[in-house]
């Protein structure tokens, strides 16, 4: 059953006169229970698309098309439906869980403030529950570390705390924007396998966004690959690499260091990324693209379907596979 089913959406921002596309024509669903990964480097949009989902919009930025969340739509909700939307049906986790929480008040009260507030429940049973959700996501000592304050946390621990907190209101969409960015590879891992339990036991659709490829095709049941405000490839996460077509996807294969192939020196993608608003009427990645011809520098590509997924490539029936490192030609 589709959770979330997002068709078309532009976002744009109003500023100093302009108005400047930020994401362009991005469709995307989730089922229940589903992971999918949105994958692009910074300024892709990727954040954007997320609070697109939460409706976390500055007053100068207008978003156009179709978000719809167990078939009720978003972008139409009044305040009192979108406050019920935030507060159990959607919850985000940010890249940086020390900007989420209140660095005065302890874990404690953060955790069990949306549940008082939200459901009614006492404070004895608001702490029973935070409690039991804490030691789920893998933090022992719970009563005791209810009392401290987020400084007393590391960074994967506060991640777990923002999990906790998504699994006390009962939602059943979880928005991860690269969570595991500013952590180590072990604590990485940690967090990226819880979520995946919680996703599978409970049936939580999960958007897991992030610049690591290789994270996402872990994780995730289908991948969706993001340049300049626009996807450029969707398709199941399972071999994705050998499967990859749009330039940029392998671009960013090949630049990952690896352990069999060593080189003394990455390939680098060449250039610099195009704005959305720089690239409105052609392909962004043309510039820094080594199959470009003049019709790629001219006119927008359409997303169609190729081999199972979808590319927003013309020459992607010309362009023979690229040598990936560990895949086949």
């Amino acid at each position: 059953m589709t959770l979330l089913d997002i068709r078309s959406l532009s976002v744009t921002a109003s500023t100093q006169g302009a108005t400047l596309p930020i994401i362009q024509d991005v469709s995307l669903s989730i089922a229940r229970g589903e992971a999918v990964g949105l994958v692009g480097e910074s300024g892709s949009g990727k954040s954007m698309t997320a609070r697109s989902i939460m409706r976390l919009h500055g007053r100068n930025v207008t978003a156009d098309g179709t978000i719809e969340f167990e078939g009720r739509d978003v972008l139409s909700m009044g305040v009192r439906e979108l406050r019920s939307y935030r507060r159990s049906d959607v919850s985000m986790i940010f890249q940086d869980p020390r900007a989420a929480i209140n660095p005065v008040r302890t874990i404690g009260a953060f955790l069990t403030e949306g549940l008082r507030g939200s459901f009614g429940l006492s404070k004895q049973e608001a702490t029973r529950r935070a409690i039991a959700a804490m030691a789920a996501v893998g933090i022992t000592r719970a009563e005791e570390r209810m009392a401290q304050y987020p400084h007393e946390f590391s960074g994967g621990m506060l991640q777990r705390v923002m999990i906790c907190s998504s699994l006390l209101a009962n939602s059943r969409l979880l928005l991860a924007d690269e969570p595991t960015t500013a952590l180590d590879v072990t604590t990485q891992a940690e967090v990226v396998g819880l979520l995946d339990d919680l996703r599978r036991e409970r049936g939580l659709g999960l958007l897991f966004i992030t610049h690591d490829l290789d994270l996402a095709a872990g994780l995730c049941d289908r991948v969706f690959v993001m340049y300049a405000g626009r996807i450029v490839e969707a398709r199941a996460a399972k071999n994705f690499e050998s499967a990859a077509q749009h330039p940029y996807s392998r671009a960013l294969f090949e630049a990952r260091p690896s352990v069999d192939f060593r080189a003394a020196r990455l390939p680098a993608i060449p250039g610099v990324p195009l704005s959305a608003s720089e690239s409105a009427d052609a392909c962004a990645f043309a510039p820094r693209c080594p199959y470009a011809t003049d019709e790629c520098r001219t006119s927008l590509p359409p997303l169609e379907e190729a081999d199972a997924g979808d590319v927003r490539c013309i020459r992607v029936h010309e362009i023979p596979r690229a040598h990936l490192r560990g895949t086949a030609s």
